[in-house]
């Protein structure tokens, strides 16, 4: 049975390798970067559907009440306008200062050499 790390051995192994747990936490944002805007893209493409949705369900009222025959219950409309926000403007927050160019300004400060993402205009 593998024994859990100390505090002191795993500081140790961070500080003993800190360019690879940079560059970890680097490719941890971005993947949650896109994460969040992937789920921004699909609130919106919900919040679409779901006005669609109700229109045509409207369409389907308004035909019944011109009939003069009973008419279904209201289709709720959807309020994903709050999660589009939270979504958009979380894209900015998982990197140290909320943005990316934030955490470059403070490695170019701090003299911190990051390699770029493969893709993201690093080697290719």
């Amino acid at each position: 049975m593998e024994q859990p790390m100390t505090s002191t051995a795993s500081h140790a192994m961070v500080d003993a390798r800190p360019n690879y747990y940079l560059e970890a936490a680097v490719a941890a944002s971005e993947t949650a970067s896109e994460a969040i805007a992937a789920a921004a893209d699909a609130a919106q493409a919900a919040a679409a559907s779901w006005l669609a949705a109700h229109e045509a369900w409207e369409c389907v009222r308004k035909s019944r009440s011109r009939r003069d025959l009973e008419l279904p219950p209201h289709t709720p409309t959807g309020d994903l306008g709050g999660a589009i926000h939270e979504l958009a403007q979380s894209i900015r927050l998982p990197f140290p200062g909320g943005s990316r160019d934030a955490w470059e300004r403070f490695c170019e400060h701090a003299n911190i050499q990051v390699a770029k993402p493969l893709g993201k205009d690093g080697p290719s």
